[in-house]
């Protein structure tokens, strides 16, 4: 199986966005402000001409110290978990903020998803926390070098 990953406009992440993180909420209502920031960076990941994966990078800094990016939105069909959709997003993330000058990702990760994250090296710099719409999550950080 193949994936390509590439740029999408942020319409193009809603669907999945909906679908995996928010299915209570319509695809309209998931657009945010940071979504139309220049410095945004929204990303599709494609088996043939399915988009099967999305993830949206955000220039945030957690610390203030440092040029950081926030992960947001990443959703990846269910029937192509497991198969490098995710890594694939992360990687390209991972090039774009580097790219950008930045020196690392964070992100507020589900529970469920935590070993996906160390997998892919992050790292878990808080207590577990609750979120009252989607559960419990973990703040993550990947330090780029």
């Amino acid at each position: 199986m193949s994936i390509r990953v590439v740029r999408v406009a942020v319409e193009r992440t809603l669907a999945l966005r909906q679908a995996v993180l928010r299915p209570l909420l319509r695809p309209e209502n998931l657009l945010h402000p940071w979504d139309s920031l220049p410095t945004t960076a929204h990303f599709g990941a494609f088996v043939e001409n399915e988009l099967v994966g999305v993830a949206t990078f955000v220039e945030s800094s957690r610390t203030g110290s440092v040029r950081e990016w926030r992960l947001r939105g990443m959703a990846a069909a269910p029937e192509f978990r497991g198969r490098g959709i995710g890594r694939a997003l992360i990687d390209a993330g991972r090039a774009f903020v580097a790219g950008s000058g930045g020196s690392a990702i964070w992100c507020h990760g589900r529970e469920s998803a935590r070993q996906f994250y160390e997998k892919l090296g992050f790292v878990v710099c808080s207590d577990r926390f609750e979120d009252p719409v989607s559960g419990l999550h973990f703040v993550m950080e990947s330090t780029l070098f």
